[in-house]
């Protein structure tokens, strides 16, 4: 008899689509039926596929209203009630929500198994009394999902009355368009900085101003592309601040042709997986990151090199070429296997 499983995403955010489509797919592949609810359009491209539901939450839900914080919880318990009410729970073997804040997920209780993935939940039940007090009051049947080791480890002592498992964040070949931007000139040699939250904008700003950096860049040719809002007040030759956001062919030619891809994450980047950080894997992008705890677990399992100081990022910079995966590369069939393996608990 095939597994039936409901996918949902009542938080449908935009950044989600790469991760969601990861999972989806090593679900499918497994032959299991999958019903997939979130907003409107957020799972296109799975309309048209064999083994696949697609049910909309209705677009007046995810309304932009005022008191954004307020209105926005508010409409997200509305979305899990509607889920309630119109989605027949009982047809499914299963409940995976790809993403829930815990604050919006208690009125949500039903005896099915329920898979909870963990994306930045585990940093806000660590610092929040409150998000932790609700998440700990989820039924026994709700299964925690971590998406790295640390998160799993963290998750298990913060919640040790519940279940807690570990499937990858995982990752998909990359296929899309690239289209090199107006600002690069053929042959130029670059590296990308696509972050645009989770930094400390002090460290940052010290980086990027560095002298010696400045001096580096200029005298190898190397450009730095990076989005403006993280430059403060640098006015540089080599450095191409980048207003607003990259087109999806600029995004995939800037991953594949860099000489590094920076990801230059605060130590508040905690308990926490990089969406980009794993995109970066499926375009085999070097990388080069702040030395934290959440991107040291990589180590040797991908092409990344890491700093703390100018200095040290300077010399990732000029050894990042002869950096090479020594110990358990990433593969991308993890996702499917650990699935499979939870599944049938």
């Amino acid at each position: 008899m095939i597994m039936r499983l409901l996918f949902v995403d009542y938080l449908s955010p935009p950044g989600h689509k790469f991760f969601n489509t990861i999972h989806i797919n090593a679900l499918l592949e497994q032959g299991y039926d999958v019903c997939l609810v979130g907003k409107e359009g957020h799972f296109k491209c799975f309309e048209q596929r064999q083994g696949v539901d697609v049910q909309s939450i209705p677009n007046w839900l995810f309304a932009s209203l005022p008191f954004p914080q307020l209105m926005e919880r508010l409409l997200e318990i509305i979305r899990l009630l509607w889920l309630l009410l119109y989605v027949k729970r009982k047809k499914y073997d299963a409940i995976i929500f790809s993403s829930y804040d815990a604050l919006s997920l208690f009125v949500y209780r039903v005896d099915s198994k329920v898979y909870l993935i963990n994306h930045n939940n585990v940093s806000q039940i660590d610092r929040s009394k409150v998000k932790l007090f609700f998440t700990k009051t989820l039924p026994s049947n709700y299964i925690h999902v971590a998406l790295n080791e640390m998160m799993e480890k963290r998750l298990k002592e913060l919640l040790p009355n519940k279940t807690t498992v570990y499937v990858p964040h995982g990752f998909i070949k990359n296929e899309g368009k690239a289209q090199k931007p107006t600002y690069l000139q053929e042959g130029d040699v670059f590296i990308f900085c696509p972050v645009n939250s989770n930094y400390d904008p002090a460290f940052v700003g010290d980086l990027f101003n560095d002298n010696d950096l400045k001096e580096f860049l200029i005298s190898h040719n190397i450009k730095l592309i990076v989005k403006r809002k993280l430059l403060g007040d640098l006015i540089h030759s080599n450095v191409i601040g980048v207003d607003g956001r990259f087109s999806d062919e600029e995004y995939h030619y800037m991953m594949r042709n860099s000489l590094a891809v920076v990801l230059p994450y605060s130590s508040q980047f905690k308990y926490r997986c990089s969406g980009i950080f794993f995109e970066c894997v499926a375009n085999d992008s070097r990388i080069i990151s702040t030395r934290i705890p959440d991107m040291v677990i990589y180590s040797g399992r991908v092409k990344i090199c890491y700093f703390n100081t100018p200095m040290e990022f300077i010399d990732c910079i000029k050894n990042i070429r002869s950096v090479n995966v020594e110990k358990n590369p990433m593969q991308s069939n993890e996702v499917k296997s650990c699935w499979h393996k939870i599944l049938l608990m």
